[in-house]
């Protein structure tokens, strides 16, 4: 599928992650068990970033969402994606 977009600016951010394997899963799960975290910003509300968001929350994290559109997830319809 899809391509991770990397920013720039967060490349030497050691708490920044980019999720496009099951290895980088691997390496957030462990670094969220090992730093107790207990709050996460996904940037990004296409699939795999509402999916991470999703499962975050589910594991008690605050999680943040941030994305440059208006429109989440393009396959949702719009009333869906405003409902969102």
């Amino acid at each position: 599928g899809g391509s991770p977009r990397l920013i720039p600016a967060l490349l030497d951010v050691p708490q920044a992650f980019v999720l496009h394997s099951l290895e980088h899963l691997d390496e957030i799960k462990a670094h969220i068990e090992e730093k107790n975290i207990t709050r996460a910003v996904v940037v990004g509300a296409g699939y795999i970033g509402l999916e991470m968001a999703e499962n975050l929350v589910h594991r008690g994290i605050e999680v943040t969402l941030v994305h440059r559109d208006t429109k989440i997830y393009r396959p949702l319809e719009s009333d869906m994606s405003d409902f969102f």
